[in-house]
């Protein structure tokens, strides 16, 4: 009767759903990346307002990083902060419900259908909601209540926030116009993103590098920097054009704050109790620099009005920093979660591969070296776009969409081989 009871147990045991929106994400910004080359012509010309361009935006940011951060909210919670687990049924209704939301919007930006756009973000902010009210009953009940778990509502808040500016432009309600596109952006982009890689760098690096007994002070480095961005949102809407002073306040505080933060990231690198940094981490580390600048350069182009400035710390923002983000810390819950599931209550556990081992070696280092070598050409392309002759262009596009598309295949490939380790979960005995 126990066998019988324990092979139950082990045969209603399933991988983490955190696994499929992490895979569904990295194959969403491989289409992204793919597409990108599609609206750079109409950027370049100045050509702001098109369907293709709002189209890309939104499924780059809501299809790839926005389902990525939900697959890790699923886990990070849990895990992090020893909460109760989500149920797994939970996924079953939200990601299907999630990609069907993002699809309706994308097609109506696509046919300029922007009550359809409304639809499709009104239903992606109700799954939403539901999603995180969620996550909440975990997290109201969670054992280790650190600063990061009780600083994490910040940038949730500027998701609840932005949504709602989304749809309320879509159905274009009174007061639409470019002051509200401005704050949408803004709190967007800085306050959730930048503000949510802000918050979850304070528990990510230290856990994944083993840092213990380091210095660093996320209630000032998170105060300056939401003061900051809320600052900079808020200043479309300032009557004194000539004297901008809560943009220029705004952006002292968020850079003050970026500083702040990668002081401490290297105190938590120097605190680490593990010598080598595995490849992964070296990765999510780099991204997190290259946001750290990518933000500055955004405050900038704000502050000096310069949107082909502000084009490019978009595309370091989303492509250099988000995304690789993205693909390290995929690198490390991918294996863990794998491991927690097919070998750390099975009979053959002590035969398990090392979950720094799982991920292939050679796949995972050329992927990211090819997707490196892919943004940096990219960023070069819209620094000396208007150098190039134009005979050039389709041939470079080409260049960079098969060598990203090749880097996110790889990479896929081998986050897909790490599911295949060890073959089928056997029965616990």
């Amino acid at each position: 009767m126990i066998q019988m009871n324990l092979q139950a147990e082990s045969a209603k045991k399933h991988m983490s759903p955190t696994v499929w929106y992490l895979l569904i994400a990295l194959a969403t910004g491989a289409i992204a990346w793919c597409a990108m080359f599609i609206i750079v012509p109409l950027l370049e010309k100045k050509v702001y307002w098109s369907n293709e361009i709002f189209a890309w935006i939104h499924l780059a940011i809501l299809g790839s990083l926005l389902t990525g951060a939900f697959g890790v909210m699923f886990q990070l919670i849990p895990i992090a902060f020893q909460a109760p687990p989500l149920p797994k049924k939970v996924a079953i209704w939200h990601l299907p419900l999630h990609l069907i939301a993002i699809s309706i919007m994308i097609y109506g930006f696509l046919r300029m259908q922007f009550n359809l756009v409304g639809v499709g973000g009104s239903l992606l902010f109700v799954t939403t909601l539901l999603y995180l009210l969620q996550v909440y009953r975990s997290y109201k009940n969670a054992n280790n209540k650190t600063i990061v778990h009780r600083r994490l509502w910040l940038p949730i808040l500027g998701l609840a926030l932005v949504m709602g500016i989304g749809i309320w432009q879509a159905f274009t309600l009174p007061g639409t116009g470019l002051p509200l596109l401005f704050s949408h952006i803004m709190i967007g982009v800085l306050w959730f993103w930048g503000g949510l890689v802000l918050v979850i760098s304070y528990k990510f690096i230290p856990m994944f590098v083993l840092s213990h007994g380091y210095y660093a002070n996320l209630n000032l480095t998170s105060g300056l920097y939401f003061s900051g961005i809320f600052l900079v949102a808020i200043s479309s809407y300032w009557p004194f054009p000539g004297a901008p002073l809560p943009s220029l306040l705004g952006t002292v505080f968020a850079l003050g704050s970026v500083i702040l933060l990668l002081q401490d990231v290297r105190r938590i690198i120097l605190a680490r109790k593990r010598k080598r940094i595995v490849f992964p981490l070296k990765i999510s580390i780099t991204s997190t620099m290259i946001l750290a600048v990518s933000i500055a350069l955004l405050l900038l182009s704000t502050l000096v009005h310069s949107l082909h400035l502000g084009m490019i710390a978009g595309y370091l923002f989303y492509f250099g920093g988000m995304v690789p983000l993205l693909m390290g810390y995929s690198q490390k819950i991918v294996p863990f979660l794998y491991y927690e599931y097919r070998f750390s209550h099975a009979p053959d556990r002590k035969n398990a591969p090392l979950i720094d081992e799982m991920v292939p070696h050679l796949p995972a280092r050329l992927a990211m070296n090819l997707y490196a070598i892919s943004v940096a050409l990219g960023c070069l392309l819209f620094i000396l776009y208007q150098f190039i002759p134009s005979t050039l262009l389709p041939s470079i596009f080409i260049l960079l969409s098969i060598l990203g598309a090749i880097a996110f295949t790889i990479l896929l490939v081998s986050l897909i081989t790490v599911l295949r380790s060890g073959g089928k979960r056997p029965l616990e005995t």
